[in-house]
């Protein structure tokens, strides 16, 4: 069994402490969650509070509905500490491989090993 996770640990955020993290993977957007307890078969996460960071800029040109964002996928985020909510996460089977497993919770799922915000500028 393989659990779905980043090869090595990856992050677009500045100054984020050091622990485990999970990356919740959206339509086209990703989530930053903190693991705060863990079990062998569950977790227990906390979103990253971001703000965005002012050494990037989008860079935007005609296109799409109203522009399209050229460098979104170098984008990064600032730490701005953890939300209060929490979510508790378990180990499913994957709808990609039967032999591989993912963490995930009421449709959502999420990559471990990593800390990604990425907001989608051109959905």
């Amino acid at each position: 069994m393989k659990i779905r996770e980043y090869d090595s640990f990856s992050t677009n955020i500045k100054n984020l402490p050091e622990g485990e993290y999970m990356t919740e993977t959206g339509y086209s957007q990703t989530y930053a969650f903190k693991v705060i307890k863990r079990t062998a078969t569950t977790a227990t996460l906390q979103p990253v509070k971001v703000e965005k960071d002012p050494e990037w800029k989008p860079e935007f040109v005609s296109g799409g509905f109203a522009g399209h964002c050229t460098n979104q996928h170098k984008q990064t985020w600032l730490y701005n500490g953890l939300a209060d909510d929490t979510i508790t996460v378990r180990l499913i089977k994957s709808r990609y491989c039967e032999s591989d497993k993912l963490w995930g919770s009421k449709g959502r799922e999420f990559i471990a090993n990593g800390a990604e915000h990425h907001y989608d500028y051109n959905f």
